[in-house]
């Protein structure tokens, strides 16, 4: 009895983990087969997704190129309208302007627009005669002083042209320049005499004269009258005083002396004629002459004069 008793509680137990393994089987397999479902769905929704997504992309970006080409074209054709519209304002002028325009032309220039020139004998003739004048004017640009020359020209012209000028100034009429003023007050107890260098005091020179240019001028067109330019090239003698340093000392002795140097000069200048006798004259020269301390010194002088012309000779 114990025999068969234990045989049937065996074919029970065996059927028991038959029948469990099988359910534990058929759960894995359905479980499975739900998540295999479950993934497939999810990738189906997200493919339908992204396709979407492109498709709107795609459909967006064609849609805003459209817009982009349709407001171009829209600028260009308002550009178009524009240029049109100002053609036609342009080319459409009154006959009535364009005849007043022509009216106020023909009143300055030639019928062949070309200005006249003037021909013939000039107004004012230098040709044969001589000049004498008086000046006066300021040299500036020295470092110490600035110096107010005055003085006499006499000069000859051959035509209107060339001409040859003797020039002679007094030059010792100064005034303390910026430096100097600032130099004194400030306790550097300077002997302006010596201590300064040299000082110009009068020059003469021999001037050659070129005149290319003759016209007329006018003010506010109340007053015609004539000019000519000139240029200045020439040679002379400064007269100079300067510190003298006795030997074996450094100072200058408190005396000045006087020394003669040659100089060369350029300019150039305006003569504007009142009458046939009589004209005004602006000239502008730039000095060169070796200095005390063997520098080459440049003054420059602006003069301001009148001068009186002979008859022919």
């Amino acid at each position: 009895m114990k025999a068969i008793e234990s045989e049937r509680r065996a074919r029970i137990l065996s059927t028991f983990r038959r029948n469990c393994s099988c359910r534990e089987v058929g759960v894995r397999e359905r479980t499975n087969a739900i998540e295999s479902e479950r993934r497939a769905r999810i990738l189906s929704t997200f493919r339908r997704n992204s396709c979407c997504r492109e498709v709107g992309a795609r459909e967006r970006a064609n849609a805003s190129q459209g817009n982009h080409q349709v407001g171009r074209a829209r600028v260009m054709g308002a550009l178009l309208g524009a240029m049109a519209v100002l053609v036609v304002l342009l080319s459409v002028r009154p006959v009535a302007a364009q005849s007043s325009v022509d009216a106020d032309l023909a009143r300055y220039w030639s019928g062949s627009r070309e200005m006249p020139v003037i021909a013939g004998e000039k107004l004012y003739s230098k040709d044969g005669r001589m000049e004498l004048g008086l000046f006066g004017g300021i040299l500036p640009n020295d470092d110490f002083f600035t110096y107010y020359p005055v003085g006499v020209n006499v000069a000859y012209h051959f035509d209107s042209i060339w001409g040859i000028e003797l020039k002679a100034a007094y030059v010792d009429l100064k005034s303390d320049s910026a430096l100097t003023a600032f130099l004194a007050d400030n306790g550097a107890n300077i002997r302006k005499n010596v201590d300064l260098g040299d000082t110009q005091v009068a020059r003469v020179d021999v001037v050659g004269l070129f005149s290319p240019l003759y016209g007329k001028w006018s003010f506010q067109t109340y007053k015609i009258s004539h000019f000519d330019f000139f240029f200045m090239l020439g040679v002379g003698m400064l007269v100079l005083n300067e510190p003298e340093i006795p030997k074996g000392l450094k100072d200058p002795a408190p005396d000045p002396v006087s020394r003669i140097t040659a100089e060369g000069l350029v300019g150039a200048g305006f003569r504007f004629f009142a009458t046939d006798w009589m004209s005004l004259r602006l000239d502008a020269r730039w000095f060169m002459y070796q200095a005390f301390d063997d520098s080459i010194a440049a003054p420059a002088d602006i003069t301001l004069g009148v001068s009186f012309l002979t008859p022919e000779l």
